[in-house]
């Protein structure tokens, strides 16, 4: 009794009292929140703030002291522990080694004639939007930008059994990032620099054909996040354990999210004697959980029709294996879905905020989130 009392203490002193508080927007006319960015008297910087700068006025909070959110870290406290923030962090110390440059007036990438002075608020609104994470609806000039995002995690209807934040979204996200980063979002745009043709990867697209390319089903697949549902998962390991089946079995796995499932990703076959099956694969980004379907018999595995996969088993984001001993019983009224749009967006390959990989050639990683071309090699798996 004493140890449970004990831990619980424990619980109630490392959640914070602030951890759940927001103070960006939707005030009383009683409020109290203005004061923990501003000051009345004695304030030190422009527009009343509490310290010299904007950005060192959000660091009161988002260095992890009044915060969830450490953008210097790049953690998120979800009420027991620290885990990865979904848009990365910004100090050296703790392993960046590319980020936004917060504070600094440099040339855009994909915008290269205009000079910009980048600052929290550059994306952010400090008092509130009706866009995820507060993001501004006015960037670099553009007005009207919307950004639709559903978020899972601890404390929400779609919990993810990990404990981290997956953010899903659902729509706006390649406007906003590029209200400033403008020629990317051409498949073919001038160079700002003299007006040379520059062809561009695709953004906004779905991973399972469009344009004048078209992606067989079920289309690329890729673990790293995408706009809309997962893009679906490649099984890595199918491997035969001690178990009871008898005959040919070929399984897929699905991914899903607050926006839906994907759709099949790839098949495995396996023929058991008195044996289970064990299949690995890869973690899906923005994946909150997985689902196992399995279908009996031979054939070709690409070309058995999807209704006959039936619903085995669904598992946490927090595993990414499944045994099937022959134990369970399949749900034949429920098969994978036969279409669902996962869309290529900026943050489909880039953190928002910063990015621990690095370039064999520059050094830098270009906040991209996984090393070298990696992003590349993880949808085209050449």
């Amino acid at each position: 009794m004493r140890l449970g009392i004990l831990i619980m203490a424990c619980l109630l002193f490392t959640t914070p009292a602030w951890a759940y508080i927001s103070p960006h927007g939707k005030y009383s006319t009683a409020t109290e929140m203005c004061g923990r960015c501003h000051s009345l008297h004695r304030s030190p910087g422009l527009r009343l703030l509490r310290a010299s700068t904007v950005e060192d006025t959000c660091l009161l909070c988002h260095d992890g002291t009044q915060s969830n959110y450490n953008v210097r870290k790049g953690t998120f406290f979800n009420g027991v522990i620290e885990v990865a923030s979904p848009a990365g962090g910004f100090d050296p110390a703790y392993g960046y080694t590319t980020t936004h440059l917060v504070g600094q007036t440099n040339f855009i990438p994909g915008n290269n004639s205009n000079l910009f002075l980048l600052k929290c608020t550059s994306c952010h609104n400090p008092h509130g939007t009706d866009n995820h994470r507060n993001l501004q609806t006015r960037v670099n000039g553009v007005t009207g930008i919307r950004v639709i995002a559903q978020i899972a995690g601890p404390g929400r209807a779609l919990p993810t059994a990990s404990g981290r934040e997956v953010i899903s979204y659902q729509s706006g996200i390649v406007d906003f990032c590029t209200a400033c980063h403008v020629d990317f979002k051409e498949y073919m745009s001038s160079d700002s620099f003299g007006g040379i043709d520059r062809w561009r990867h695709r953004v906004n697209v779905p991973l399972t054909g469009g344009y004048s390319i078209s992606f067989p089903e079920p289309g690329l697949l890729t673990t790293l996040p995408t706009q809309g549902v997962p893009a679906g998962v490649r099984i890595q390991t199918a491997s035969l354990t001690a178990g009871a089946l008898n005959g040919t079995y070929n399984y897929l796995v699905t991914a899903f999210n607050a926006l839906g499932e994907s759709t099949r990703g790839n098949i495995v076959q396996v023929e058991t004697v008195n044996n289970g099956v064990y299949l690995a694969w890869a973690p899906i980004s923005n994946a909150v959980g997985y689902r196992v379907y399995r279908a009996a018999g031979s054939g070709v595995p690409e070309q058995i029709p999807v209704s006959q996969f039936v619903y085995l088993a669904e598992v946490g984001d927090d595993r990414t294996t499944f045994t099937d001993d022959g134990s369970l019983t399949p749900e034949p009224s429920r098969n994978p879905p036969v279409t669902a749009e996962a869309r290529v967006v900026c943050l489909t390959c880039h953190f928002a905020h910063g990015a621990r990989t690095v370039d064999s050639f520059s050094g830098y990683g270009y906040l991209r989130r996984l090393n070298n071309m990696g992003v590349c090699q993880n949808c085209h798996q050449k």
